[in-house]
């Protein structure tokens, strides 16, 4: 969350009038945490994309200094730790050493092979970790209301990567936002939903496009330049900087749209 003078004059060059008035009227009363995911080809199993999505929390939470709600993964670290080295291994044959086991769980997202073997060894022993992502994100709104922020904005980014693993993650991540009213999600793609179409039914496609507000952006040439363009913040001595830094590289292309 970036303080308003940081952003206001970004928000000023943009065009859109009624786009800059709302941000103007939208940051003067709400304050929003947010928190970025990328996309990638080690995106977790389709059963713990809650868990990737609380990891993810908890780091930008603790990042701030806000205490998280428990993390049930690090409860299972612990309890891995208090094991039997012998005993632990010989009924998760997929490891040889428990501090690999450990690493694997300690990633963003953890190992999935790792958690479901951990949540079916100790669940022999009686014992049940899984938090449902719906309680656990009311404890993140009560820790970070306290902090002054009114809701949690999750930005997903690649998001295409996740795709293509199965669109089956679309509907998980539409059922996530509509149990989870006070969580908003931006998720970033290099595809419509409408070619992932033939994979649903229509009662659930339709639940799907219902869900999300569409925004199609046409990247155009130059997209890069453009967008430093507009975040640069141009003070007293700017022609001067400028010509400093364009005589150490030839990009006539960007210079010009300075």
């Amino acid at each position: 969350h970036d303080p308003w003078e940081d952003i206001e004059d970004y928000v000023e060059k943009i065009t859109d009038t009624r786009l800059r008035q709302y941000l103007k009227n939208f940051r003067s009363s709400k304050r929003y945490l947010p928190v970025f995911m990328i996309g990638t080809s080690s995106a977790p199993n389709l059963d713990f994309i809650d868990i990737y999505i609380k990891k993810t929390i908890e780091d930008s939470l603790k990042k701030r200094g806000i205490e998280p709600p428990i993390y049930e993964v690090d409860l299972i670290i612990e309890d891995v730790k208090k094991e039997d080295d012998g005993k632990l291994l010989a009924e998760i044959p997929l490891y040889e050493s428990k501090d690999k086991l450990i690493e694997d769980l300690s990633k963003n997202p953890p190992d999935s092979d790792a958690l479901r073997a951990c949540y079916e060894y100790f669940r022999k022993k009686g014992k049940h970790y899984i938090v449902e992502l719906k309680e656990w994100l009311k404890e993140v709104n009560k820790n970070i209301k306290k902090a002054g922020y009114d809701g949690v904005i999750l930005i997903w980014d690649e998001f295409t990567q996740v795709l293509d693993q199965g669109p089956r993650y679309l509907e998980k991540v539409q059922t996530l936002l509509a149990e989870n009213p006070e969580f908003f999600l931006i998720i970033i793609t290099h595809r419509t939903s409408e070619q992932y179409r033939r994979y649903f039914d229509e009662e659930v496609f339709r639940k799907i496009q219902d869900r999300f507000i569409h925004h199609q952006l046409k990247l155009v040439e130059n997209i890069s330049f453009e967008i430093l363009k507009r975040t640069i913040v141009r003070k007293r001595g700017w022609e001067d900087y400028k010509e400093k830094a364009f005589a150490k590289v030839y990009l006539p292309s960007f210079e010009s749209m300075l």
